[in-house]
């Protein structure tokens, strides 16, 4: 009975500590592509921007 409840505590602490690394991983990988996703999304801004201005110039 006791090695069951304690396999149960055991697990329920591994899924907590797992979801937390994933978690601070998955943040700082946030923050180490945010820099670049800003800048993709600038350039995608100014592209849309730039397409906007050449077809309502044309059109």
């Amino acid at each position: 009975m006791a090695t069951s409840d304690m396999k149960k505590s055991n697990k329920k602490w591994v899924m907590l500590f797992g979801t937390r690394i994933t978690f601070s991983s998955f943040s700082c990988l946030i923050f180490e592509l945010c820099p670049i996703l800003q800048s993709y999304l600038k350039i995608v801004i100014y592209g849309f921007q730039f397409i906007s201005i050449i077809t309502f110039g044309l059109g």
